[in-house]
């Protein structure tokens, strides 16, 4: 993990700082990162989670 960086491992999620806001990845069975949203500062934002916590 880099600077501005955070994991959730409950979730399978990474957090990332970015100029305007935060950028969420999904973290896929491969391992791989998957771009799920991107949170704008300012901006209002209700993250839909799926059952067992996977992202939907």
């Amino acid at each position: 993990m880099a600077a501005g960086q955070y994991y959730c491992r409950e979730c399978y999620v990474e957090f990332e700082t970015s100029d305007r806001g935060w950028q969420l990845f999904q973290i896929d069975d491969g391992g791989d990162l998957v771009f799920w949203k991107e949170i704008v500062r300012g901006e209002p934002a209700t993250p839909e989670f799926g059952q067992g916590g996977g992202i939907s």
